[in-house]
């Protein structure tokens, strides 16, 4: 009687997760004063009126005061120029997993940041992340009242003076043939390489108005308990806090207004261009094939409520295309190709996150895992 073959069906990992290769700060908002000082930007508390708005199924909405305690902050009405501040360090976290708990597949992910490396060098993803620092993406929705819009990035004695507004949002791809751009591009490279840490201090230059209100990140706060920046024994009515801006103590100003790291984060990996885009039910154009979206597994457009990258239909998801390009590196030395795919997959590890197949896990892998995301 033969002797059954034991099983080489290699089981998917329920653990695994990278730690991000780009690490920014929170972003400081500062004016500049017409002596060229910057100072910091407060956040200003304001109680307005205004009226309910939302909607009323049988048109009988009568006038109701829609009384709000909001935050603001503005620029002072002898300054124009809004400077907004961050630093970025890009270091190698996704040549191999934070964890894994299957040993082939740890070799196997190894094999195929190794075999990226080779062929690509991550200048592909270093030139698109050096095209959103250039096109001042990060500064979001001040960025749309910019008349003239100046970004310098410095890394030790190198610096790059860039004209954020020749840069187009929606184009990467131009962007990346600009000489600046791919010198900038190699230098955050290196650091994906693991060649070095490489560390870049950011400051955009927006001209905006005199006066003008500015836009930091948002909190998300429970409106019904308040928050403690504006919340005292005297205002304990029922007037409800509507906004609260975030704000990093910074010197002399408790509350500077600033950026999440997130937020900045989130810009500068907004580099998927690969996908074929996605129709709805009446084959109306939903999101345009390369439309510029934030680096994530399944390709979420949060302006379109949709998620582009489903299987099939040329939009594979991370999960999928994983698999195929630890194979084409993990069983071949020789492979000599990257593809589209290929760059999606490696700019999530370098993205970092928590990417388990499931299955059940331990405290600690959880506690590893959440450490990983965190990290």
């Amino acid at each position: 009687m033969k002797k059954q073959a034991a099983s080489t069906t290699i089981p998917d990992p329920s653990m695994l997760s990278f730690s991000r290769s780009l690490v920014p700060t929170d972003a400081l908002f500062f004016s500049v004063d017409p002596g060229g000082m910057h100072l910091p930007i407060p956040i200003l508390p304001k109680t307005v009126l205004g009226t309910a708005s939302h909607y009323d199924k049988k048109g009988l909405s009568t006038p109701e005061p829609n009384i709000q305690r909001i935050e603001c902050a503005m620029l002072p009405h002898d300054s124009h120029i809004l400077s907004i501040e961050f630093g970025l360090s890009v270091v190698g976290e996704s040549l191999a997993p934070h964890s894994c708990d299957v040993p082939e597949w740890r070799r196997g992910l190894m094999a195929l940041a190794e075999g990226y490396a080779r062929v690509d060098g991550f200048r592909t993803l270093g030139t698109l992340y050096a095209a959103n620092i250039a096109n001042g993406r990060w500064a979001w929705k001040n960025r749309l009242f910019a008349h003239a819009f100046t970004t310098t990035v410095t890394m030790g004695t190198r610096t790059w003076q860039i004209d954020s507004l020749a840069h187009r949002l929606g184009d990467l791809q131009t962007s990346t043939h600009d000489e600046q751009v791919r010198a900038l591009g190699e230098a955050i490279a290196s650091g994906l390489r693991g060649e070095q840490v490489t560390r870049f201090h950011v400051t955009g230059k927006l001209d905006i108005g005199h006066g003008a209100m500015v836009y930091p990140s948002q909190e998300f706060v429970d409106t019904d308990e308040g928050n403690q920046n504006t919340k005292s024994k005297s205002n304990q009515n029922k007037i409800k806090i509507g906004k609260v801006l975030f704000g990093v103590r910074h010197k002399e100003t408790d509350r500077c207004a600033a950026f999440h790291e997130q937020k900045i984060g989130n810009a500068i990996r907004t580099i998927d261009i690969w996908h074929a885009g996605i129709r709805d039910e009446t084959e109306s154009q939903v999101v345009n094939a390369g439309k510029p979206l934030a680096i994530n597994p399944y390709g979420q457009d949060r302006e379109a409520s949709v998620v582009v990258r489903r299987s099939g239909g040329g939009n594979a998801d991370f999960y999928t295309l994983l698999k195929k390009g630890i194979k084409i590196f993990a069983q071949s030395q020789e492979a000599d190709q990257v593809n589209d795919d290929l760059h999606f997959v490696m700019a999530n590890l370098v993205r970092g996150g928590v990417y388990g197949y499931g299955g059940k896990e331990t405290t600690t892998s959880k506690a590893e895992a959440a450490a990983a995301e965190a990290s």
